[in-house]
């Protein structure tokens, strides 16, 4: 079918871009990422965290391979939401891949592939008020398959509709150390895409650093899709950190 050849194609996509960044991760920046703050989405790390989302246990990790290249991975305790991929570090900012698969309430699916990138304004000399904001944008293709509540008459047989799309994302993230250990975060952002996708999403959190290697925090994210319509969602996550 056309939505399965055009996932082919994003999956080669990215795979290409993954290949050509690893062979120019040459170019890659070598930091000191022991110094960067827990919630630094620059920072590259091995951790290992666990969390609890929506009633639901979820479990994450990264593998630092160098000083410039990660990869990482998260999954929840039905397995309804997962996702895996990777990050390089470069001296403009930072370039994360991913494949994500959610199973929502009413069965219907989504898996999404995405190459996007994190840049840090603050090393531009832009950090209002101790702020440290980044600008992300990225590319993201989705594949999956939304109940049809017309078309399902027999609730034991419901109906599925395919919906795929590319689309583009561009938004702000922005943390607020107050001391070494209290720091705010601040995002919001959208999505617009084929097939009439438009989403719109924005949250806020609260970390703490309980030591060098280890911290928890609290997020707020709420999100409004034009396909699978609006969710809120809060989690608390405890990481620990390895050089």
């Amino acid at each position: 079918m056309t939505y399965k050849l055009e996932a082919n194609r994003a999956s080669l996509l990215i795979l290409c871009a993954t290949v050509g960044l690893t062979s120019v991760n040459v170019l890659a920046q070598s930091n000191d990422n022991s110094d960067k703050n827990p919630e630094d989405p620059t920072k590259i790390i091995t951790k290992l965290g666990v969390g609890y989302s929506n009633e639901k246990l979820t479990l994450s990790g990264n593998i630092g391979l160098d000083d410039a290249r990660m990869l990482n991975g998260r999954i929840n305790d039905d397995g309804s939401e997962w996702s895996l991929g990777g990050s390089w570090l470069f001296d403009a900012g930072i370039v994360n891949f991913n494949f994500r698969k959610t199973t929502y309430d009413d069965d219907s699916t989504n898996t999404s592939y995405n190459l996007g990138s994190y840049f840090p304004l603050s090393e531009f000399g832009f950090s209002p008020y101790g702020w440290m904001p980044f600008i992300t944008a990225g590319y993201s293709y989705n594949d999956g398959e939304k109940l049809d509540a017309e078309q399902s008459v027999l609730p034991e047989v419901p109906v599925y509709t395919p919906v795929t799309s590319h689309a583009g994302y561009v938004g702000m993230f922005a943390l607020k150390p107050w001391s070494e250990k209290w720091t705010t975060m601040a995002f919001a952002g959208t999505t617009q895409g084929s097939s009439d996708l438009s989403v719109y999403w924005g949250g806020a959190g609260l970390s703490y650093r309980l030591s060098e290697r280890s911290s928890v925090n609290g997020i707020s994210i709420y999100s409004d899709s034009s396909i699978y319509g609006s969710d809120t969602t809060y989690s608390v996550n405890y990481r620990y950190e390895w050089n």
